[in-house]
């Protein structure tokens, strides 16, 4: 089952299967989500909750409680444990439950609660304490995918450049280099064509392998996008970055990637203390020295200076 609504996405747990009311309600406390609990006893038909303001599931007296007890004490302690409030069934009866509430995301203001009722608290309590493991994995899991390429592994555009804001700060403070690889494979079109995308993935797997075999702990290494790749080296110099850059081509033409020998061409640029360069102006330069590096004949490496057009 799949749960997918603006930022947040719950996936692999049957949450019908929860012996309790599952229920996920946005910044404007609008349903967003809401288990079979909510059909099989309190008569609402599936799906009919959806979209609804909360005041639609609980009564008024519950509800100016959760907006004057409950709501503050979310905004502090992001949850609030065991409380009890009335919820209506479909016909307007009223079924007194115990509710349970979390902030999933607080910028977005996703909160999550489950419903469940006191004769049966102790059992559906270590059920709930289990789903919260569950879901906490997943919060994990989705963190990870919300940073990382999902071919290779590797951090994504936007993690670079979160990264880079924060060791440009670094540079600067404390006046050390920094240095920026762009890396590029030569002819990969043609190796696309030739052997398949499928292939083509598989050679982009192995590049990124011996890109983080070759780098350091405190390095960045991520993909770009296609079959361009980055490397955020802190504390290297220009020279120690062209010293690296040869040992990226001196590597990788020993190998062989999906039946294939390729070769990269690579950009490099540095930050110092005279520069103040942002990411951005950072990337556009190694970028240009990038394109140069493929202008001069491809599979070697190229510094930025600002002769380059």
């Amino acid at each position: 089952m799949s749960i997918i609504c603006e930022t947040i996405t719950l996936t692999d747990f049957d949450y019908n299967r929860f012996p309790a009311g599952l229920l996920i309600t946005d910044k404007n406390k609008h349903i967003v989500f809401a288990n079979d609990y909510f059909s099989d006893e309190l008569d609402w038909q599936d799906g009919s909750l959806i979209g609804k303001k909360l005041e639609t599931l609980l009564t008024k007296s519950s509800m100016i409680f959760y907006e004057s007890y409950v709501v503050p004490l979310l905004v502090v302690e992001k949850r609030f444990q065991e409380i009890q409030l009335s919820v209506l069934t479909a016909s307007g009866e009223r079924v007194p439950v115990l509710v349970n509430t979390r902030v999933i995301q607080q910028q977005s203001g996703f909160v999550y609660w489950s419903f469940f009722s006191a004769s049966n608290r102790i059992t559906l309590y270590q059920e709930l304490i289990e789903t919260r493991k569950d879901l906490y994995a997943q919060t994990e899991t989705l963190k990870k995918l919300a940073i990382t390429d999902e071919l290779t592994g590797l951090f994504n555009r936007r993690e670079l450049q979160t990264r880079a804001n924060h060791n440009i700060a670094r540079s600067k403070r404390f006046v050390s280099p920094l240095a920026l690889l762009i890396i590029d494979v030569d002819h990969f079109k043609k190796v696309n064509d030739k052997l398949g995308h499928d292939k083509g993935d598989l050679v982009l797997v192995e590049l990124s392998k011996t890109l983080t075999s070759l780098s350091r702990e405190l390095d960045t290494v991520a993909r770009f996008g296609g079959e361009e790749f980055a490397i955020l080296a802190p504390d290297t110099s220009t020279e120690q970055a062209f010293i690296f850059s040869q040992r990226i081509h001196e590597i990788i033409s020993t190998k062989v990637m999906a039946e294939q020998v390729i070769t990269v061409s690579i950009g490099i640029a540095t930050l110092d203390d005279t520069q103040n360069k942002t990411f951005h102006e950072l990337f556009v330069a190694a970028d240009t020295a990038l394109y140069q590096a493929k202008n001069a004949g491809r599979n070697q490496s190229v510094i930025y200076t600002k002769n380059i057009n």
